[in-house]
């Protein structure tokens, strides 16, 4: 008998620390119970333990063994909680499985690549089409949950609840001159949200920098001498209906973009990410 670890029971084996954080309830309510079998005779009835039959052609990368546990691989995982999730809440799984796992200098434990062609190969897996629709907008190398936050309002399309803006990366190195250099006793700085061509910063302020405004004022200064626009976000601009609104005029102000909302669909999309917010 065979029976691999799936879905939220997989997302708490594998090691996504971002993931881990906001889907901590869900992990903690599945525990070990949630299994793929792929043969009928290896469904287990027992309360408590969710037994999922897959009965489609799979990749070869779709479950593994690790240290004696046999668990569906990441990939697979995703396009099984994708299932039951609307598209908002796809793209945000996927840019929390392709985060830095614990500092700037990490690379994601996934990609998005991995992610994309698994989803493509796997034909028949019922999250598939909406999982290829999702990774359109998953990117890479996010720190943390509200960055995912700020990405999706500022560059998903209109119809998304986004304003469009494109070329934002998440995690940006930038190499200090001297003088930013010997204010901040480091040689490199990782800004939270990016567009380089655009040398406009985005860095999201969460309650631990309440105690690092010194240090934050010095980082903003350095990174304002070398061309930089540095926008701060605060918890209660993503959070309140009205600041949200006044931050992202002052967003398309400052990228010059002329705000043309063709679509009906854009206030609904900005509801439907704010209520994934934690």
């Amino acid at each position: 008998m065979k029976r691999y670890l799936s879905h939220h029971s997989a997302l708490g084996f594998w090691a996504f620390p971002l993931a881990h954080q906001y889907y901590s309830a869900e992990i903690r309510e599945a525990g070990q119970n949630q299994f793929t079998v792929f043969d009928r005779s290896d469904r287990v009835m027992v309360d408590g333990v969710s037994s999922y039959l897959c009965s489609q052609p799979m990749p070869r990368n779709a479950v593994c063994t690790v240290e004696g546990k046999h668990v569906v691989s990441p990939q697979l995982m995703y396009l099984q909680l994708v299932q039951k999730l609307g598209l908002h809440e796809a793209i945000l799984l996927g840019d929390l499985l392709c985060a830095c796992p614990e500092s700037s200098w990490m690379k994601p434990i996934m990609t998005r690549a991995e992610l994309l062609a698994f989803a493509q190969a796997a034909e028949d897996v019922k999250g598939r089409p909406l999982a290829l629709r999702a990774l359109k907008y998953v990117k890479e190398d996010a720190r943390s949950i509200m960055e995912c936050f700020v990405d999706m309002l500022l560059a998903l399309p209109n119809r998304h609840g986004g304003l469009g803006l494109s070329g934002g990366v998440f995690n940006y190195r930038i190499e200090l001159d001297r003088e930013g250099q010997l204010a901040l006793r480091q040689r490199v700085c990782f800004v939270d949200y990016c567009f380089p061509e655009r040398r406009i910063i985005y860095e999201y302020n969460g309650g631990h920098h309440a105690t690092t405004i010194d240090e934050d004022s010095r980082r903003t200064l350095a990174l304002q001498r070398q061309g930089y626009t540095v926008i701060t976000v605060t918890k209660t601009q993503l959070y309140n209906r009205d600041a949200l609104h006044q931050l992202l005029q002052h967003v398309a102000e400052v990228h010059q973009l002329r705000i043309r909302i063709r679509t009906k669909h854009y206030e609904e999309g900005i509801r439907a990410i704010q209520a994934l917010l934690p």
